[in-house]
């Protein structure tokens, strides 16, 4: 399970360094699609947008490829890179880690000292899933033109802008232009790809925090200080307003992280996670809100298996 760290001086940095992490650890890549198994991707930086070049990873999923073009493409790319208010500033520092059984990879990077985003990609290993189960969650949506600040809450973003995003993985998120940033490959009910749907809903699709928002909401304990480690579980709408587990994500966990640093390591032996906050951390505004440029102490722990 490597764990690489590194850093960038370019947004094409950023992606030779995603790429040739993978290939380095049983991915194949050919044109711009990295693939393992049968779940593929293409990774690669858009051109000709209207805020500038070089700006942007994006993450798209299909379902198979021939000679470096991608098959059964999902309804759109999630995205990694800065957004129109808010170029970074290089170099910028990224934490790569590459998991199996089931693959899943997360790449952070981090802008400053407590400013992060994020692009993971994985596949499923949900029992009876009839799709390919890829899946992708980044901490910006699928067009040039998203703000850099967001919302999040409990329950989910608290998003009444078309261009804002939650900055957290499979959590709600308003399905305006510019703010998707979660899909997945179910196969339900003769379906296809999942993608979000409206966060300020009742709806529940891809969203892992719905159910498990009231331990979100308090924790950590007042008592001991201490937070546990929640599973990220996104859901499928299904018929007769049911739903299904799409995804219960193997090597990353959410957590409130008012009592730990980003980049903490909690040993739960033989099991190590490193604690991240889904973009920046704020303990005088730990609930969130929207239209910030944090994300108070709501955060992720993935699993660690470095130095």
């Amino acid at each position: 399970m490597p764990f690489i760290t590194g850093s960038a001086n370019s947004i094409p940095d950023l992606r030779a360094a995603l790429l040739n992490g993978l290939v380095a650890n049983g991915f194949t890549l050919d044109g711009n699609v990295i693939y393992k198994g049968d779940v593929f991707f293409d990774v690669s930086i858009p051109t000709g947008e209207a805020y500038g070049e070089n700006r942007m990873i994006r993450v798209l999923a299909g379902t198979g490829q021939a000679g470096g073009v991608l098959s059964g493409d999902a309804p759109f790319g999630p995205r990694l890179g800065f957004a129109r208010d808010a170029p970074w500033t290089f170099p910028v520092t990224y934490n790569l880690h590459i998991l199996t059984n089931p693959d899943e990879v997360y790449f952070k990077v981090r802008r400053d000292v407590n400013d992060y985003q994020f692009a993971a990609l994985g596949q499923s290993n949900v029992p009876g899933l009839l799709g390919t189960g890829a899946w992708v969650t980044t901490s910006l949506g699928d067009t040039p033109y998203v703000k850099d600040y967001g919302g999040i809450k409990a329950t989910g973003a608290d998003v009444t802008n078309v261009n804002d995003g939650s900055y957290a993985p499979f959590w709600c998120e308003s399905v305006g232009d510019g703010t998707l940033s979660n899909v997945l490959h179910h196969g339900f009910d003769g379906g296809d790809w999942a993608i979000p749907s409206d966060g300020l809903s009742t709806d529940i699709e891809l969203q892992a925090n719905r159910s498990c928002y009231p331990l979100i909401s308090r924790s950590p304990n007042a008592w001991n200080a201490e937070a546990n480690l929640l599973p990220i579980q996104p859901c499928v709408k299904r018929p007769s307003n049911k739903a299904s587990i799409g995804a219960d994500l193997a090597h990353a966990r959410y957590l409130r992280i008012d009592n730990y640093n980003p980049e903490e390591i909690i040993d739960l032996t033989p099991d190590q996670w490193m604690v991240y906050p889904f973009r920046a951390k704020n303990t005088e505004e730990r609930d969130g809100g929207k239209e910030i440029y944090h994300t108070g102490t709501f955060g992720w722990a993935i699993r660690y298996d470095g130095p």
